[in-house]
């Protein structure tokens, strides 16, 4: 099961930097692709992804994915959404794009306006002002609880001197 074609989503670079977001030690799963240092492949939510970016848009590929897992009833808590439904298009994939995208936009947290929220903490914070231009569009990814706590201590014990 996969998607050959680059699907899009509408997605400003100054809303969501994608490398230093999937590589800055909130998560270990996303690894550079191929000889591409801008594009990255990862696993959640049960689907392999490809992902990159362009100046207006997040693009995404699906690699394979396995079914949502229905008998789980914790799946609607981890995944963030209900229980698709099943493409009807006959194509690669066990669900319509709608159900991809929503799941990207819920783990990047797209629904956040980060512009807004940079000039809120910037008319709050005197310091903060010099360091968002060097941390422009990073986002906090919407992760499981368990793996968050997992990478933290990951990242914790990364720098410990030995």
């Amino acid at each position: 099961m996969a998607s050959r074609a680059w699907q899009k989503i509408p997605c400003l670079s100054s809303q969501l930097q994608l490398k230093t977001t999937l590589t800055g030690g909130q998560s270990f799963r996303w690894k550079p692709h191929g000889t591409c240092s801008d594009e990255f492949v990862g696993v959640f939510a049960n689907i392999v992804w490809i992902l990159k970016q362009s100046k207006s848009e997040l693009l995404y590929r699906i690699v394979g994915e396995l079914p949502y897992p229905v008998k789980d009833k914790s799946a609607a808590i981890r995944f963030k959404v209900s229980e698709p439904e099943r493409s009807l298009a006959g194509g690669d994939l066990l669900y319509s794009m709608k159900y991809y995208e929503q799941l990207l936009r819920i783990y990047f947290r797209l629904d956040v306006d980060l512009e807004e929220c940079y000039r809120q903490w910037t008319k709050c914070h005197v310091h903060f002002e010099s360091s968002a231009d060097q941390f422009y569009a990073v986002r906090q990814l919407d992760q499981d609880p368990v793996e968050n706590l997992v990478s933290f201590i990951c990242s914790q014990n990364n720098n410990i001197s030995r």
